[in-house]
């Protein structure tokens, strides 16, 4: 298992936690968001990058950066036919291919909704991502590049 706090990355070995540095593919280590694909892949979300770590080879590599270093966090939101989803502090969905990482996909939340610091979670549902954020629990139809409100939640 992996842990992430503000002193560092940590993994479990199975008896201990070994510290993991910042290195090539892994340029932060602190408060890290982790993502599990649905086949088992690990990937580590920081404030600019997406992080996939390599079990085979032991290595992290980037598969994306941001640009805008607005962003304070990133959210996992799911998998969809083979898309991985995430959540950016900007109010900025993108996909990314499972196969070669390329965006496929991106859309933003409409900006009038507020900005929230409470915790983004997402699940599957059919052929849709439905995610919570602030108060308020959206469908997202990749299919149809929408977003929908579907309750308000207070």
């Amino acid at each position: 298992g992996w842990l992430s706090f503000s002193n560092g990355l940590q993994k479990f070995n199975g008896k201990n936690f070994e510290n993991i540095p910042i290195q090539q593919g892994l340029p932060d280590d602190k408060n890290l968001n982790m993502a599990l694909s649905d086949a088992g892949e690990i990937y580590f979300l920081s404030s600019e990058n997406i992080s996939w770590y390599n079990a085979d080879k032991n290595k992290f590599i980037i598969i994306y950066h941001s640009n805008n270093n607005k962003i304070s966090s990133t959210y996992f939101l799911g998998e969809l036919n083979q898309i991985l989803y995430f959540f950016f502090a900007d109010k900025t969905i993108i996909g990314l291919k499972k196969t070669d990482y390329q965006k496929v996909f991106e859309i933003s939340l409409n900006p009038e909704i507020p900005f929230s610091e409470n915790l983004i979670t997402g699940v599957v549902a059919a052929d849709k991502l439905l995610f919570n954020y602030g108060n308020n629990l959206f469908s997202l139809s990749p299919k149809n590049k929408s977003i929908q409100v579907v309750r308000c939640i207070y």
